[in-house]
C-alpha cells in the first residue's frame, strides 16, 4: 500500500501538459460532402463544453475547457443537424465523432508515459447511433450499396472457408499432433496409429513407466513412456480388435478389389446387377487384366467405326454391285481395327495381307452381324452420324441384292449369334478378332503361322473367360463350342457370297474391294498370290 500511495502522489505532482491539434481557421467556412452527407463547420457559439473524461492519465478536471475550434475541426449535417468533430488521423476517425447531443470524444496528443484514449477501457469509445449510420448508408449513391454487398460476400466466403478448415483439421486424441482421420475407431496421428498396432497386443500391464505412471503425452514427449501412451490410446477409444493380421489385410484387399471389379463388370453390362452370393459362386469372374483387354478391344472397335468413305446419298443395294460398294466401308473398318492390335502389327506385310484377304468375306459378314440392328432391320454402327443413318443399308435391300439363299443364310447366322447364343457387343468383337487370327489362311509364312496361332489361342481363351463371367460355368461350357462352330459355318457363307462377287461387274466395284475379292482375276476371295499385289496396310 505504501508503494501505491507513493505512485499516486508522484502522479498528482506531475506537470499537467496538454497538447491539441490546431485548427486551420482558413478552412473553417468551407462546406464539403463526406459519404454523401453535406457537412459544414460549426461556429464557436454552437459549442457546448465537453464533460470531463477519465482516461487513466492526469485528472480530467484539470483539463482546460477550450472552444471546440481550438481542439478539432467540427462539421454539421445540414439535413439532420447532427454535428461531429472531424478526425485528424485514422484512429480518430472512430473516436472523434459526435452526433446530436453527444459530445465528441476528447483525444489529446500522445505524451510520454501517458496512455492514449484508445488504449484505455472500452468505456472511452462511443459508437455512432444506429439511426445516423443507417442514414449515411441510405444516402450513399451506387458505390455505397455495392461496397456493402461486396463486404458481406467477402465475409461470407471467408467464414465458409474458416468453417471448412475447422472441419478438415483433426488432431490426435493421444498426443495432439495433426491427424488425417480415424484409426482403430479413434482419431489419431500416423505415429500413434503405428505405435498402437505394435503394442496393443502386449497390454498396458506388460509395459513399465520410468516415471510416476501419470506422464503427460504430447508431440514432444510421446516416445518417452510407452505405458502411459498406450493407456491413453485405450482411453481415447482405440480398439485392439480392429488390428488385422497380414492374412486378414490381404483378404480385405481382395474383397475390395473384387467389389470394384464387379461394379466395373456391371457398368460394362457383362454381369447382371444385384446377383446373390450363390449366383456369383456359379460364375468364374474374369480378372482385372481381362477386363482391361476387353475394354481396349471395344475401344479399338469404336475408333474403327469412325472411319468414313465418300458419301453416296440416296443409294440403296439394288443389285450385287451396290452390295459390294456398301461392303467397302466394312472392309476399311476391319483394316483399321486390325492395325490397332499388337499381335497384328508384329506380322510381316505379306502375312497381314494373307489374313485380311483370306478372311475378307468372313470378317465382313461377322461385322455385319455386329452392326445389324434387328429392331429397325438395318445395318448401322452406334457411332454412325445422322447422314450415315439416312444412307444405311436396310434389311430388305440387302435381302434383295444378296438373293434369297445368301440373304436368309446371313439373317439365320445373325439370329443364332445374337438371340440364341445371347452374344452381346463385347462377345461379338472378341469373336471377330478370333476369326481374323486364323492360322489356316493360305500363303502364311511358318513364322507368321505360329504367331497367328498363338494370337488365336489367346483371344479364344479370353472369349471363354468372358462367357464364364456372363453366364454360369455350366452354360458357358455349352455356348463356347457353339460359337466356334459358327466360325466354321461362316466358311460356308463365304462360298455363297463369293459366288455373288464373281457375278459383279468389276468396272462398278471400288478398287479396294476389287483387290480383296480378286475380281480382276475372277477369284473367289482367296489370296493366291498376295505378295504380288498392292496393299492398303
Amino acid at each position: 500500500m505504501d508503494l501505491y500511495n507513493q505512485q499516486q502522489q508522484q502522479r498528482q505532482q506531475a506537470p499537467k501538459v496538454e497538447q491539441f491539434v490546431p485548427l486551420d481557421d482558413s478552412a473553417s467556412d468551407a462546406s464539403f460532402s463526406l459519404c454523401g452527407v453535406t457537412l459544414s463547420p460549426l461556429s464557436a457559439s454552437s459549442y457546448s463544453p465537453m464533460p470531463s473524461q477519465n482516461y487513466g492519465g492526469p485528472s480530467s478536471s484539470m483539463m482546460p475547457q477550450q472552444p471546440l475550434h481550438q481542439q478539432h475541426p467540427v462539421a454539421q449535417d445540414q439535413s439532420s443537424g447532427a454535428s461531429f468533430a472531424l478526425p485528424t488521423s485514422d484512429v480518430e476517425a472512430f473516436q472523434a465523432m459526435s452526433f446530436g447531443d453527444q459530445p465528441p470524444l476528447y483525444m489529446p496528443v500522445d505524451l510520454p508515459g501517458q496512455p492514449m484514449p484508445h488504449q484505455a477501457a472500452s468505456s472511452c469509445y462511443s459508437p455512432p447511433p444506429p439511426s445516423v449510420a443507417s442514414a449515411v448508408s441510405s444516402d450513399a449513391t451506387g458505390g455505397g450499396a455495392g461496397a456493402s454487398a461486396s463486404a458481406s460476400s467477402a465475409a461470407s466466403v471467408s467464414g465458409g472457408a474458416r468453417r471448412a478448415k475447422q472441419r478438415e483439421d483433426k488432431f490426435c486424441g493421444v498426443c495432439g499432433d495433426k491427424a488425417l482421420g480415424f484409426n482403430f475407431d479413434a482419431v489419431s496421428c500416423e505415429s500413434c496409429k503405428a505405435f498402437f498396432r505394435r503394442n496393443a497386443a502386449k497390454g498396458v500391464e506388460a509395459l513399465k513407466c520410468p516415471y510416476e505412471g501419470n506422464c503427460r503425452i504430447d508431440v514432444s514427449n510421446r516416445r518417452f513412456c510407452k505405458r502411459c501412451r498406450l493407456r491413453k490410446c485405450f482411453d481415447v477409444g482405440m480398439k485392439k480388435e480392429y488390428i488385422l493380421t497380414e492374412e486378414e489385410k490381404t483378404e480385405k484387399r481382395k474383397k475390395i478389389d473384387q467389389n470394384k471389379l464387379l461394379r466395373t463388370l456391371e457398368t460394362l453390362g457383362l454381369l447382371p446387377k444385384e446377383l446373390t452370393p450363390s449366383e456369383l459362386a456359379d460364375r468364374e469372374i474374369m480378372s482385372e487384366s481381362d477386363v482391361q483387354e476387353l475394354t481396349q478391344l471395344a475401344e479399338y472397335y469404336r475408333q474403327s467405326a469412325e472411319v468414313r468413305v465418300a458419301e453416296r446419298h440416296g443409294q440403296r443395294a439394288a443389285n450385287v454391285d451396290d452390295l459390294i460398294n456398301f461392303a467397302e466401308l466394312s472392309v476399311m473398318r476391319v483394316i483399321d481395327l486390325s492395325k490397332k492390335l499388337d499381335e497384328f502389327r508384329q506380322l510381316s506385310q505379306p502375312d497381314k495381307v494373307c489374313l485380311l484377304k483370306g478372311g475378307a468375306l468372313e470378317l465382313i459378314l461377322l461385322r455385319g452381324v455386329i452392326s445389324f440392328d434387328p429392331d429397325h432391320a438395318r445395318f448401322l454402327d452406334e457411332t454412325d452420324t445422322a447422314s450415315a443413318e439416312s444412307d444405311s443399308m436396310q434389311g430388305q435391300d440387302f435381302l434383295r441384292a444378296a438373293g434369297p439363299n445368301a440373304g436368309h443364310a446371313f439373317f439365320q447366322l445373325a439370329r443364332t449369334l445374337r438371340s440364341n447364343l445371347q452374344c452381346d457387343h463385347h462377345t461379338l468383337v472378341v469373336l471377330l478378332v478370333c476369326c481374323l487370327f486364323s492360322p489356316d489362311r493360305a500363303g502364311l509364312s511358318p513364322e507368321g503361322r505360329d504367331l497367328v496361332e498363338e494370337s488365336q489361342v489367346k483371344y479364344c481363351m479370353l472369349l471363354e473367360r468372358l462367357l464364364r463371367t456372363r453366364f454360369t460355368v455350366s452354360h458357358a461350357r455349352k455356348v463356347y463350342p457353339q460359337l466356334l462352330t459358327q466360325l466354321a459355318e461362316l466358311r460356308g457363307l463365304e462360298k455363297d457370297f463369293s459366288d455373288l462377287a464373281t457375278m459383279s461387274n468389276p468396272r462398278f466395284v471400288p478398287p479396294l474391294m476389287s483387290e480383296f475379292l480378286d475380281l480382276q482375276d475372277g477369284g473367289s476371295g482367296s489370296a493366291k498370290h498376295p505378295q504380288h499385289r498392292s496393299s492398303p496396310l
